[in-house]
Protein backbone atom coordinates (compact mmCIF):
# COMPACT_ATOMS: atom_id res chain seq x y z
CA UNK A 1 0.00 0.00 0.00
CA UNK A 2 1.39 3.38 -1.01
CA UNK A 3 2.19 5.94 1.70
CA UNK A 4 1.52 9.52 0.63
CA UNK A 5 4.04 11.91 2.19
CA UNK A 6 3.10 15.55 2.71
CA UNK A 7 5.28 18.37 1.40
CA UNK A 8 6.59 18.89 4.96
CA UNK A 9 7.46 15.18 5.30
CA UNK A 10 9.14 15.24 1.89
CA UNK A 11 11.13 18.32 2.95
CA UNK A 12 12.40 16.42 5.99
CA UNK A 13 13.72 13.62 3.74
CA UNK A 14 15.27 16.17 1.38
CA UNK A 15 17.10 17.93 4.23
CA UNK A 16 18.56 14.62 5.41
CA UNK A 17 19.87 13.70 1.96
CA UNK A 18 21.36 17.15 1.37
CA UNK A 19 23.12 17.10 4.74
CA UNK A 20 24.64 13.70 3.97
CA UNK A 21 25.70 14.42 0.39
CA UNK A 22 26.75 18.07 0.72
CA UNK A 23 28.14 18.54 4.25
CA UNK A 24 28.86 22.12 5.22
CA UNK A 25 26.53 23.64 2.61
CA UNK A 26 23.66 25.74 3.96
CA UNK A 27 20.40 24.91 2.17
CA UNK A 28 17.01 26.54 2.58
CA UNK A 29 14.33 23.85 2.18
CA UNK A 30 10.72 25.09 2.10
CA UNK A 31 7.55 23.10 1.60
CA UNK A 32 4.35 24.44 0.09
CA UNK A 33 0.96 23.11 -0.91
CA UNK A 34 -1.53 24.48 -3.40
CA UNK A 35 -4.64 23.37 -5.22
CA UNK A 36 -4.06 19.85 -6.61
CA UNK A 37 -0.37 19.76 -5.79
CA UNK A 38 2.65 20.32 -3.53
CA UNK A 39 6.24 21.46 -3.89
CA UNK A 40 9.53 21.55 -1.99
CA UNK A 41 11.83 24.45 -2.86
CA UNK A 42 15.58 24.05 -2.29
CA UNK A 43 17.80 27.13 -2.40
CA UNK A 44 21.50 27.70 -1.70
CA UNK A 45 24.39 29.99 -2.65
CA UNK A 46 27.47 28.77 -4.57
CA UNK A 47 28.34 25.24 -3.38
CA UNK A 48 27.29 22.35 -5.66
CA UNK A 49 25.75 22.82 -9.08
CA UNK A 50 22.01 22.75 -9.66
CA UNK A 51 22.46 19.52 -11.60
CA UNK A 52 24.24 17.84 -8.68
CA UNK A 53 21.47 18.78 -6.24
CA UNK A 54 18.77 17.76 -8.70
CA UNK A 55 20.42 14.34 -9.10
CA UNK A 56 20.47 13.97 -5.30
CA UNK A 57 16.90 15.02 -4.46
CA UNK A 58 15.04 16.06 -7.61
CA UNK A 59 14.62 12.41 -8.53
CA UNK A 60 12.24 12.01 -5.57
CA UNK A 61 9.51 14.11 -7.19
CA UNK A 62 6.12 12.42 -6.90
CA UNK A 63 4.95 13.41 -10.35
CA UNK A 64 6.20 13.85 -13.89
CA UNK A 65 4.93 15.96 -16.75
CA UNK A 66 4.89 15.37 -20.50
CA UNK A 67 4.69 18.80 -22.11
CA UNK A 68 4.06 17.27 -25.54
CA UNK A 69 0.54 16.25 -24.49
CA UNK A 70 0.12 18.44 -21.39
CA UNK A 71 -0.18 15.42 -19.06
CA UNK A 72 0.82 15.09 -15.41
CA UNK A 73 1.39 11.55 -14.08
CA UNK A 74 2.27 9.98 -10.74
CA UNK A 75 5.57 8.45 -9.59
CA UNK A 76 6.12 6.33 -6.46
CA UNK A 77 9.41 5.24 -4.88
CA UNK A 78 10.63 2.30 -2.87
CA UNK A 79 12.07 3.50 0.46
CA UNK A 80 14.66 0.91 1.51
CA UNK A 81 15.69 0.15 5.13
CA UNK A 82 19.13 1.70 4.55
CA UNK A 83 17.52 5.05 3.67
CA UNK A 84 18.07 4.88 -0.07
CA UNK A 85 15.35 5.17 -2.71
CA UNK A 86 14.52 3.85 -6.15
CA UNK A 87 11.54 4.25 -8.45
CA UNK A 88 8.73 1.80 -7.77
CA UNK A 89 6.07 2.77 -10.28
CA UNK A 90 5.82 5.53 -12.85
CA UNK A 91 2.62 5.88 -14.85
CA UNK A 92 4.37 7.59 -17.73
CA UNK A 93 2.48 9.02 -20.66
CA UNK A 94 2.91 6.51 -23.47
CA UNK A 95 -0.49 5.02 -22.65
CA UNK A 96 -1.95 8.41 -23.56
CA UNK A 97 0.17 8.73 -26.73
CA UNK A 98 2.91 10.64 -24.95
CA UNK A 99 6.69 10.12 -24.88
CA UNK A 100 7.44 9.09 -21.28
CA UNK A 101 7.52 5.33 -20.67
CA UNK A 102 5.88 3.60 -17.73
CA UNK A 103 8.15 2.00 -15.11
CA UNK A 104 7.23 -0.86 -12.78
CA UNK A 105 9.97 -2.20 -10.50
CA UNK A 106 9.31 -5.10 -8.09
CA UNK A 107 9.78 -4.66 -4.36
CA UNK A 108 13.58 -4.84 -3.84
CA UNK A 109 13.54 -5.72 -0.14
CA UNK A 110 10.96 -7.33 2.18
CA UNK A 111 10.95 -4.21 4.37
CA UNK A 112 10.85 -1.67 1.54
CA UNK A 113 7.94 0.79 1.68
CA UNK A 114 6.25 2.29 -1.37
CA UNK A 115 5.92 6.04 -0.90
CA UNK A 116 4.84 9.04 -2.95
CA UNK A 117 6.64 12.30 -2.23
CA UNK A 118 5.53 15.87 -2.95
CA UNK A 119 4.77 16.55 -6.61
CA UNK A 120 7.85 18.64 -7.26
CA UNK A 121 11.29 19.27 -5.76
CA UNK A 122 12.69 22.49 -7.19
CA UNK A 123 16.42 23.31 -6.79
CA UNK A 124 17.50 26.94 -7.24
CA UNK A 125 21.06 28.25 -6.78
CA UNK A 126 22.29 31.83 -6.31
CA UNK A 127 25.83 33.04 -6.98
CA UNK A 128 27.87 35.27 -4.71
CA UNK A 129 29.90 38.13 -6.18
CA UNK A 130 33.17 36.47 -5.14
CA UNK A 131 32.17 33.20 -6.80
CA UNK A 132 31.18 34.95 -10.02
CA UNK A 133 34.38 37.05 -10.09
CA UNK A 134 36.53 33.93 -9.75
CA UNK A 135 34.65 32.09 -12.51
CA UNK A 136 34.98 35.12 -14.81
CA UNK A 137 38.71 35.25 -14.04
CA UNK A 138 39.17 31.59 -15.01
CA UNK A 139 37.03 31.77 -18.16
CA UNK A 140 38.54 35.02 -19.46
CA UNK A 141 42.05 33.62 -18.95
CA UNK A 142 41.19 30.58 -21.06
CA UNK A 143 39.01 32.07 -23.80
CA UNK A 144 39.70 35.83 -23.84
CA UNK A 145 37.20 38.18 -25.48
CA UNK A 146 34.72 40.48 -23.76
CA UNK A 147 34.68 40.28 -19.95
CA UNK A 148 31.19 40.44 -18.40
CA UNK A 149 30.10 43.15 -15.98
CA UNK A 150 28.60 42.08 -12.64
CA UNK A 151 25.43 43.53 -11.11
CA UNK A 152 23.54 42.79 -7.90
CA UNK A 153 24.60 42.28 -4.29
CA UNK A 154 27.51 40.42 -2.68
CA UNK A 155 25.26 37.43 -1.95
CA UNK A 156 23.18 37.32 -5.14
CA UNK A 157 24.32 38.72 -8.46
CA UNK A 158 24.34 38.22 -12.21
CA UNK A 159 26.53 39.15 -15.16
CA UNK A 160 26.04 40.72 -18.57
CA UNK A 161 27.92 40.89 -21.90
CA UNK A 162 27.20 42.90 -25.02
CA UNK A 163 28.09 39.82 -27.06
CA UNK A 164 25.30 37.24 -26.57
CA UNK A 165 27.49 34.23 -27.46
CA UNK A 166 30.21 35.36 -25.06
CA UNK A 167 27.64 35.81 -22.29
CA UNK A 168 26.23 32.35 -22.95
CA UNK A 169 29.74 30.85 -22.73
CA UNK A 170 30.21 32.36 -19.27
CA UNK A 171 26.76 31.28 -18.05
CA UNK A 172 27.23 27.68 -19.25
CA UNK A 173 30.54 27.35 -17.42
CA UNK A 174 29.21 29.21 -14.37
CA UNK A 175 26.28 26.79 -14.08
CA UNK A 176 28.73 23.87 -14.19
CA UNK A 177 31.13 25.36 -11.63
CA UNK A 178 31.11 24.44 -7.95
CA UNK A 179 32.75 25.25 -4.66
CA UNK A 180 34.07 22.11 -2.96
CA UNK A 181 36.25 22.02 0.14
CA UNK A 182 36.80 25.75 -0.18
CA UNK A 183 38.05 25.48 -3.77
CA UNK A 184 36.48 26.72 -6.98
CA UNK A 185 36.17 24.03 -9.66
CA UNK A 186 35.11 25.13 -13.15
CA UNK A 187 33.80 22.24 -15.20
CA UNK A 188 34.10 23.24 -18.85
CA UNK A 189 31.37 20.96 -20.23
CA UNK A 190 31.65 22.58 -23.64
CA UNK A 191 35.01 20.87 -24.11
CA UNK A 192 34.65 17.97 -21.69
CA UNK A 193 37.41 18.87 -19.26
CA UNK A 194 37.96 20.42 -15.84
CA UNK A 195 39.49 23.85 -16.33
CA UNK A 196 41.05 24.35 -12.91
CA UNK A 197 40.97 21.52 -10.36
CA UNK A 198 42.91 23.60 -7.81
CA UNK A 199 41.75 27.18 -8.28
CA UNK A 200 41.98 29.77 -5.50
CA UNK A 201 39.81 29.36 -2.42
CA UNK A 202 36.46 31.14 -2.23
Amino acid sequence: MTEYLTAAETAKVVRKILKEQFPGIKFSVRSETYSMGSNVRVHWTDGPTTKQVDQAVGVLSGSGFDGMIDLKYGITHWMLPDGTFQIANCQGSQGSRGLDPAIHNPKPHPEAREVMFADHISPSRSHSKKFMENVIKEVSAKFGGEVPTISGTDSECWMRCQDYNQERLYWVILSNSEVKDGKLICHDHLYGEIMNPMAEAI
